[in-house]
């Protein structure tokens, strides 16, 4: 077991590292996502399912990592109420995200929540990464022409962001359950 000390040292340094990876967002990145986002939120369900069903044509493995999809055929999976829901549910937590970009406290305080619910789940960073190109699938017939690269690297990194945010609490849970 590690010392109090050390916990308490662990922890400062994960917020002095997290509050790095937010801060990595700049003021206008962070206007473009929130412009971009709310084109998408206009048709927030499509939005979301046709995220998923672009990330699972890509990626028909990571449905397995949600239970309630694993016994749904892959010709079913565009149909489904789960996937629908599971899109709804995805498109309010970025929406949460969107909201708080110009609050970092509270911006640090979603990202961890994220990545905690997604570490329950085995979700790793490559995951969040292998997101983007479906998320800007989507950005991209939401905005047409509005469309920019710079839309598209603000997006990258705030997905690079959750990422590392994720990788530094699964990398906190195994130095806290160690039992070194």
């Amino acid at each position: 077991m590690f010392s109090s000390e050390f916990l308490k040292a662990l922890l400062t340094l994960e917020k002095s590292v997290v509050r790095d990876q937010i801060a990595r967002l700049t003021h206008d990145q962070r206007a473009m996502i929130r412009s971009s986002h709310a084109c998408m939120e206009r048709e927030s369900t499509k939005n979301g399912l046709g995220l998923f069903v672009r990330l699972f044509s890509e990626y028909p493995q990571y449905k397995s990592i949600w239970p309630q999809f694993r016994e749904i055929p892959d010709s079913a999976l565009i149909s489904s109420d789960k996937l629908r829901n599971h899109g709804v549910v995805y498109m309010a937590g970025l929406k949460q995200v969107v909201a708080e970009l110009d609050d970092d406290d509270k911006l640090i305080e979603i990202a961890k929540r994220i990545a905690g619910s997604h570490c329950k789940w085995n979700i790793c960073k490559f995951h969040i990464e292998n997101m983007v190109p479906s998320l800007l699938e989507v950005l991209n017939l939401c905005m047409g022409s509005e469309m920019t690269s710079e839309i598209a690297d603000s997006w990258t990194t705030l997905y690079d962001i959750i990422g590392n945010i994720i990788s530094i609490e699964k990398t906190k849970d195994i130095l806290v359950l160690s039992p070194f």
